[in-house]
C-alpha cells in the first residue's frame, strides 16, 4: 500500500498511546503480510530540528534559539490562505511534563497565532503544538518557540505546512523526514523524490533523516516526481506521495510474480536493487524495477548490500 502522512505522533513512525494512530497501523499491516509505502515528506526546507539552547545572560529567558542568538525563525506566506505549523520535542507521548509553547508572530513581533496547551504530566499531554493561521495576504512572520515550564528537551523540532515559504534557519534538511516514514519496521518503504528529468539530484523539499533515534539511511529509497498524473487533471505533480506511488508500484509488480516473497523480504529487495548514488538524502538509491534474473526465490533471500554491489542492480 501507499500512504502520504508525516508527523504522526512522536519521531520514530510509532505511537505506543494511541491504538488509531498511523504509526500503529503501520505495525498490524506489517503482521498482516504488507509493504508499507510511505512519501519522506516534503519538509527538507520546511522543517527544523535542533538541541534545545537558551543561553542568554542571567539562566537564559526561555525562548528556543534556533542558530546562534536568533530566537525566531523566519518565513514568508506567500499568499492568502491557511498555513499550519508544528512543533514536538523529545517526551513521553503520553504523560509529558515539559511544557512548551508555539507562537507565530507577524513581522512586527505582534502575535498571528499561538498554541499553548499544558503539558503537565497527565495522561494525554504530549510534547506537540499546533497552530493554525488564516493569511488575508502574503507576509513575513516568525516562529518563536517557549519553554514554560519542567525539563529542557533534548530536542525540539518545528515546521511548516500549507505551502509556506522556506524556513530561514531549516537544519540543511537534516531530520525532516516524516512520521511514520521514519519507522524501523523493515516492512516499510520511505521514499524520497528525484526529479523526473535530474534524475541524479534529489528535491531540495524532498524529507531526509537522520531519524531521532540515529538511522541515517532514510528515505530507503528516492524515486521520481514531477510527471503527468491522471489523479491531478493530467498535469505535473510535484512531491514525495508521486514518488511513493511508483515504489508501491515496484513493490506490486514483485508481489504479483513472486507470492512466495514475504513482505519484508519485498521490502529488503527493493532496497538491494536501488541503483546507488552519491550525495545526502538517497537511502540506498534510485529506485528501480527488478530485473525478472535477478529474482531467484528457489535459491533463497540473501540480500546483496548496496554498498557492497559496486552500482550494480543485485538481487536475490
Amino acid at each position: 500500500m501507499s500512504q502520504s502522512f508525516a508527523w504522526d505522533g512522536p519521531a520514530g513512525g510509532i505511537d505506543p498511546t494511541a491504538a488509531g494512530s498511523v504509526g500503529k497501523a503501520v505495525e498490524k499491516a506489517a503482521l498482516a503480510g504488507i509493504v508499507w509505502v510511505n512519501s519522506a515528506g516534503n519538509d527538507g526546507q520546511t522543517s527544523w530540528r535542533g538541541a534545545y539552547d537558551d543561553n542568554d545572560v542571567s539562566g537564559g529567558d526561555k525562548i528556543l534559539e534556533f542558530d546562534g542568538a536568533d530566537e525566531t525563525n523566519a518565513l514568508r506566506i506567500p499568499r492568502a490562505g491557511t498555513y499550519t505549523f508544528e512543533a514536538r520535542w523529545a517526551g513521553e507521548w503520553g504523560g509529558e511534563d515539559s511544557d512548551l509553547d508555539l507562537y507565530l508572530l507577524g513581522d512586527d513581533n505582534s502575535v498571528a497565532g499561538s498554541s499553548l496547551d499544558a503539558q503537565t504530566g497527565a495522561d494525554g499531554d504530549v510534547p506537540y503544538e499546533r497552530v493554525t493561521f488564516k493569511a488575508n495576504a502574503a507576509g513575513r512572520y516568525k516562529l518563536v518557540v517557549r519553554h514554560v515550564s519542567g525539563d529542557d528537551p533534548a530536542w525540539v523540532q518545528v515546521r511548516a505546512l500549507g505551502g509556506a515559504a522556506q524556513l530561514e534557519w531549516d537544519a540543511d534538511g537534516d531530520y525532516s523526514i516524516g512520521s511514520p516514514a521514519d519507522s524501523p519496521n523493515p516492512a516499510l518503504i520511505a521514499v524520497g523524490a528525484s526529479p523526473a528529468n535530474d534524475p541524479d539530484s534529489v528535491e531540495d523539499y524532498s524529507g531526509k533523516g537522520p531519524t531521532a533515534d540515529g538511522r541515517t539511511l532514510k528515505p530507503d529509497v528516492v524515486a521520481p516526481n514531477r510527471l503527468r498524473s491522471a489523479a491531478n487533471g493530467d498535469q505535473y505533480l510535484l512531491g514525495t506521495s508521486q514518488s511513493a506511488g511508483y515504489a508501491a508500484g515496484v513493490a506490486a509488480l514483485v508481489a504479483e510474480a513472486y507470492p512466495a516473497l514475504d513482505n519484508v523480504q519485498i521490502a529488503a529487495y527493493i532496497r538491494s536493487a536501488a541503483e546507488p548514488k552519491t550525495g545526502d538524502g538517497w537511502g540506498y538509491g534510485l529506485l528501480r524495477a527488478p530485473n525478472p534474473s535477478d529474482l531467484r526465490p528457489s535459491e533463497g533471500y540473501s540480500i546483496i548490500p548496496a554498498a557492497a554491489r559496486g552500482g550494480d542492480r543485485g538481487g536475490f
